[in-house]
């Protein structure tokens, strides 16, 4: 399996990218290599995500960091639908494409 991000999914990353990289550009760096190195793993063991049925049918979530990776498994692809911080109210609106 591999993983695809969705364009709401990449521009959610830049808008993290851009807002940590002002802050503390390492710290910036060094969280997007984790979330990379998840989602790699989430190609080997695409369940491995809780399940988030209460927001949408088959989603589920991974945490790195503060941030909250929502996703579909799609056939044979993983399907990152948006990459959004933890402490925010997420609705099922927020996942829609």
């Amino acid at each position: 399996m591999t993983y695809r991000l969705t364009p709401r999914a990449m521009a959610d990353i830049e808008a993290i990218g851009d807002h940590l990289s002002q802050v503390n550009p390492s710290a910036a760096m060094r969280l997007m290599q984790r979330m990379a190195a998840r989602w790699e793993l989430l190609a080997t063991q695409p369940f491995s995500g809780a399940q988030r049925t209460d927001l949408l049918a088959e989603l589920r979530h991974i945490v790195v960091g503060e941030y909250v990776t929502f996703y579909r498994v799609d056939g044979r692809d993983i399907l990152i639908l948006r990459v959004l911080h933890g402490r925010r109210e997420i609705s099922d609106e927020d996942l829609q494409p």
